[in-house]
């Protein structure tokens, strides 16, 4: 009787190292939050222009991330006119304008990995939608030499608009903390803005790396 205790207890001891390891296992069904920097190429009316990207991402599963961030776009553009004035046969200048304009670009994407986990390259599918706000100010200047003054004018505008993403990332793991990675996003055609007089290019290519806090 007692040599059945004596193995019964041996036994349930020799199993405690077992389940303390089993609890103590890291979790591999996700990872922690992630942060990221890198540039974006777009075309923001003309010419095109690259921009600062940020990167926040909360992974759901090893397989799925939710995602967000903001890239902003830049443009300072001067123009120059003048007039033919037949009484002094010189080009008189008539009229100076300096615009900037400003595009501020927050995608909220979800990212699914397609490719085996294992490895160092994958491939993910990137699809979601980017709010685009649009916003800056320009001055122009008009001498009026003729009546010997100097005319100046200053606005500001802003105006919200928003896109569908989709497209494919490449993505590298470079370290155990760190991915280089690539975003390549086609958007659907938005209005026409009427302060560039041009279409934003349906399109972005992302580079940049993003630091996972514990994997």
């Amino acid at each position: 009787m007692y040599s059945r205790i004596l193995l019964f207890t041996g036994a349930l001891v020799s199993t405690i190292p077992l389940n303390s390891a089993a609890q103590t296992a890291p979790n591999t069904t996700a990872s922690t939050l992630y942060v990221g920097l890198g540039a974006s190429y777009t075309r923001y009316g003309s010419p095109t222009r690259i921009g600062p990207t940020l990167t926040i991402g909360l992974p759901l599963t090893p397989r799925l991330a939710v995602q967000t961030g903001a890239s902003l776009y830049w443009r300072k553009m001067s123009f120059f006119g003048s007039y033919y004035d037949p009484f002094t046969n010189q080009y008189v200048p008539d009229v100076s304008m300096t615009t900037y304009d400003r595009l501020l670009a927050v995608p909220i994407v979800a990212r699914y990995t397609i490719t085996p986990l294992t490895g160092r390259f994958h491939l993910d599918l990137v699809a979601g939608a980017t709010a685009l706000y649009y916003f800056g100010h320009y001055t122009r200047t008009s001498p009026a030499q003729s009546q010997g003054m100097q005319l100046d004018e200053r606005d500001s505008y802003n105006q919200f608009t928003g896109v569908l993403s989709l497209g494919p990332s490449l993505r590298y793991v470079f370290t155990a903390h760190v991915d280089l990675v690539g975003d390549f996003l086609l958007n659907t055609s938005w209005e026409r803005n009427t302060y560039t007089y041009h279409r934003t290019y349906p399109g972005s290519i992302t580079v940049g790396a993003r630091y996972y806090f514990a994997r």
